[in-house]
């Protein structure tokens, strides 16, 4: 089984996470990219990373959920 295509959004956009990644033979792309620009909305970045077959990482301590998990 072949490893998943990730993408950094750009709130988890770290060089030294996409560079460790890199290091243990990840496919793995952040924001920005020549694809993705830094300002990109969290819907575009979820989008263009899916249009491209990417699984796309992303953490904001601010969204509050549906309620599905409280």
């Amino acid at each position: 089984m072949s490893k998943p295509l990730l993408h950094l959004d750009a709130d988890t956009s770290i060089k030294a996470l996409q560079a460790a990644l890199l290091s243990r033979s990840h496919d793995v792309t952040r924001t920005p990219t020549d694809w993705m620009a830094l300002d990109a909305s969290d819907e575009a970045q979820l989008l263009e990373a899916t249009a491209r077959g990417r699984c796309i990482f992303t953490f904001n301590p601010t969204f509050r959920s549906s309620g599905f998990d409280d």
